[in-house]
């Protein structure tokens, strides 16, 4: 009967270690689990908000000092034909000829309009223009912006257009010609958008591997410069399609996430004041954050392999510790 009282008590004691070992090791597995995954799950989010701020602002930053490069350069555009502009006297209005040589010797205007710049009339026509051509002479402008613009008093950028002499996209300046506070002609230039000196180094360029660098006309809402230049002279979504470019376009400065035509992305606005343009950086999320994926996948992979080192110490620990009470009941 004592045999058998003691084979019962170590049949119970196996039964009963054997449950407590799993016991403790599955709670020990699972507080362990718990925690690299509250760890994990933390610390993609927090590196998520961190990153994006990060990127935000690197973007913001971008964005200003490009907007403030094109921004002085076309102030010194306007300048320039401004200075030139004091120099057409009536007289020269008057006479095509001295109108071309004039043009023909500002080697100013020649560095900065390389497309072409010219004089016009107040009803908007081309007296001189250089380089010269003669097909280039006598063209109507009034029904350009930026010379209706002009001959109201005024300096002015206008909007992306196909050039009637070049042929190709191009932004047309002006500044009014004036004599006792009356405008008397124009005095004007045209950027090529494709090849433009002061837009030039956004082309062909990129943020990143996959984000792009927009400039927007915001009162036509076309594309200005692109990195990708095919994109140039094609228009925005328009308004009411997407909130936050709408937003972009109406004056609104800083950073968002959205999603474009192309996906998801993080953008950064700034205004070019002088132009009335926008200058816009993106850049797809699945580049913003693939760090971070990279990181969560080593992270997860890490905590698979501390999890089964766990499941092995907890045992062998349990183990030793019951062993003792073993050799007791043994011994009975």
């Amino acid at each position: 009967m004592h045999l058998n009282f003691v084979h019962k008590l170590h049949k119970l004691y196996l039964e009963q270690r054997s449950s407590l070992k799993s016991r403790v090791t599955l709670a020990t597995l699972c507080i362990f689990l718990a925690g690299i995954w509250v760890i994990s799950l933390y610390s993609f989010y927090s590196l998520r908000k961190d990153l994006e701020k990060e990127l935000g602002s690197q973007q913001l930053s971008a964005a200003a000092i490009i907007a403030s490069q094109i921004n002085q350069s076309i102030i010194n555009h306007i300048a320039s034909l401004e200075y030139a502009a004091t120099m057409v006297s009536p007289s020269l209005l008057e006479d095509p000829e001295s109108a071309q040589l004039f043009l023909d010797n500002r080697y100013d205007l020649q560095q900065l309009f390389r497309k072409g710049y010219f004089i016009a009339k107040p009803d908007g026509v081309s007296i001189a223009y250089a380089p010269f051509k003669d097909t280039n002479v006598g063209i109507d402008y009034s029904d350009r912006d930026y010379v209706i613009t002009a001959l109201s008093g005024f300096a002015a950028v206008g909007k992306p257009v196909i050039g009637k002499v070049t042929k190709v996209p191009i932004v047309g300046m002006a500044v009014p010609i004036k004599v006792n506070n009356r405008t008397i002609g124009v005095m004007a230039g045209v950027l090529d958008l494709i090849r433009s000196d002061f837009l030039g180094e956004i082309a062909y360029s990129s943020y990143g591997r996959t984000g792009d660098f927009l400039v927007v006309d915001k009162k036509s809402r076309i594309i200005v410069a692109a990195s990708d230049i095919t994109k140039i002279m094609d228009s925005m979504p328009a308004y009411g399609e997407n909130a936050t470019i709408d937003q972009f376009i109406s004056g609104t400065e800083g950073t968002a996430t959205f999603t474009n035509n192309s996906g998801k992305v993080v953008a950064s606005a700034v205004h070019i004041l002088s132009a009335d343009w926008v200058m816009i950086v993106s850049m797809p999320t699945a580049e913003v954050y693939a760090p971070i994926y990279t990181l969560q996948t080593h992270i997860l992979l890490l905590a698979l392999a501390l999890s089964i080192v766990a499941v092995i110490v907890s045992w062998v620990v349990m183990s030793s510790q019951l062993r003792p009470l073993a050799k007791v009941v043994d011994a009975l």
